[in-house]
């Protein structure tokens, strides 16, 4: 996912667009239940249905400078992973439908983030800058899962089971820029936020560390490390259950100022 971009320079640029390319690591938990009532069976996609655990995700951050000390940010990035037959060892509940062991299961799992955020410089030097984040994370989610089991040597397809919806958190955070001479430039940033709304519970922390080398006053490559932690509970008809989502990884990135 994408490196800072809302600290601001001794002569920011009006425009900034940031392309991201993550090798991420992660891991997930489902609880996807029929209803209140109706309770499914918590598992990790990664250790008990055979979901690949590292995969490369890309991202875009669009930053417009505001004024002296403001910025605009849109960052979108998506993530997709699905397994094939996998031979289950646990029987599991999944929306309803059940899968007993041995059953070949196939599952599809993958999340959009759309994150708009406004950042101000509190503190600032000719060679730093200390700010604060205000945002909005919604993060749009799919979860599918089918599968087929023998009976008597026949091949027997199993009801499938999906999910969807799209779960807006407010974030509150801070970044810190250090530029050197040398045309070197640290960046750090954190967001975090808690929130019950309209059948959703949630919580995220999103944090990352980068350094990026300015080759032009318009070109600069850099490379990270970012991590986000997501804890999703939902009580609404689209999506009743729990996700507990935690990525993390070395990124790579490229900005082109305006």
């Amino acid at each position: 996912m994408a490196a800072d971009a809302g600290a601001a320079e001794s002569d920011p640029p009006s425009l900034r667009l940031q392309l991201t390319a993550q090798q991420v690591s992660a891991r997930t938990h489902l609880q996807l239940d029929e209803s209140s009532t109706g309770l499914g069976t918590r598992f990790g996609l990664e250790d008990d249905i055979g979901m690949p655990r590292r995969q490369a995700m890309g991202a875009a951050l669009l930053s417009v400078r505001l004024g002296e000390r403001w910025r605009g940010e849109l960052e979108v990035s998506r993530l997709s992973r699905q397994v094939r037959q996998h031979r289950l060892d646990i029987p599991l509940t999944v929306d309803g439908a059940d899968y007993g062991v041995g059953a070949a299961v196939d599952a599809d799992f993958s999340s959009t983030v759309f994150k708009l955020a406004l950042s101000r410089s509190l503190w600032r030097s000719p060679d730093a800058d200390v700010g604060l984040i205000l945002g909005l994370h919604a993060t749009r989610f799919t979860i599918g899962m089918g599968g087929k089991n023998e009976v008597g040597g026949v091949p027997v397809r199993l009801n499938d089971a999906q999910a969807h919806g799209t779960a807006p958190l407010p974030v509150v955070g801070m970044y810190g820029e250090k530029r050197f001479e040398s045309g070197w430039t640290a960046t750090v940033r954190a967001e975090v936020f808690s929130l019950s709304h309209r059948g959703y519970d949630g919580r995220l922390i999103d944090a990352q560390l980068n350094a990026a080398y300015r080759f032009t006053s318009g070109l600069s490559l850099g490379a990270g490390y970012r991590l986000d932690d997501y804890r999703l509970a939902g009580s609404r008809e689209s999506f009743h259950g729990l996700i507990r989502y935690r990525f993390q990884g070395p990124q790579v990135f490229a900005e082109m100022a305006y």
